[in-house]
């Protein structure tokens, strides 16, 4: 899960711990393509914001994606899904939600 704002991230990860997951929190995108690579590009599901100190979250999902098209993403904002670039087989979730939304996407095949 990428978010820049570190209560969020803690949000996140309590979460996807709750709902049977293991949690890989990273507050940006290099670091998330970090641990990307150092993992073996294992993830199952990545968890995205969209605005990011050091760029935006569908052009991280995009490259994921390209890389593993099995990947499941969840990109999140404050915004609209109308007002932001949501790459094609990408679930968005408006903030804020709750966290029986964001289980459900999880858990979505």
């Amino acid at each position: 899960m990428v978010d820049d704002e570190q209560p969020v991230r803690a949000v996140l990860v309590e979460i996807v711990r709750a709902v049977g997951h293991v949690a890989i929190p990273s507050a940006d995108i290099a670091n998330a393509l970090w641990l990307w690579e150092a993992d073996g590009k294992s993830f199952d599901v990545a968890i995205i914001d969209y605005h990011l100190t050091d760029g935006f979250g569908a052009a991280l999902a995009r490259r994921l994606m390209d890389e593993k098209p099995a990947l499941r993403v969840i990109l999140t904002s404050g915004m609209t899904e109308v007002n932001i670039d949501v790459p094609r087989g990408v679930k968005f979730l408006e903030k804020p939600f709750t966290p029986q939304a964001l289980k459900a996407l999880i858990e979505a095949n």
